[in-house]
């Protein structure tokens, strides 16, 4: 997945001014919009992940998804701090 990751950091860090040394405030807020719902999904898909392992067996032909969807939304998550400005 570091396809993933790359094209989204790009997709975060065009959107910095390169003439500026400090992030606009419109970018600080586009960053914390990002932040805030990358780390809403990874709670969510967590908190899903830990109830399911409580209802289902270790057997579970789900068990892989179940795993998937945490680890995914975590990925995004890094990739929104990784892409934070600077201070």
């Amino acid at each position: 997945m570091p396809t993933t990751r790359l094209s989204s950091v790009q997709e975060v860090s065009h959107r910095l001014p390169s003439t500026a040394s400090t992030p606009s405030p419109q970018y600080q807020n586009l960053f914390s919009e990002r932040l805030n719902s990358s780390h809403d999904t990874f709670l969510s898909c967590l908190g899903s992940f830990i109830g399911r392992l409580h209802l289902q067996s270790p057997y579970s032909i789900d068990g892989l998804l179940t795993i998937q969807q945490p680890v995914n939304a975590l990925r995004e998550l890094l990739v929104v701090v990784e892409a934070a400005p600077a201070e």
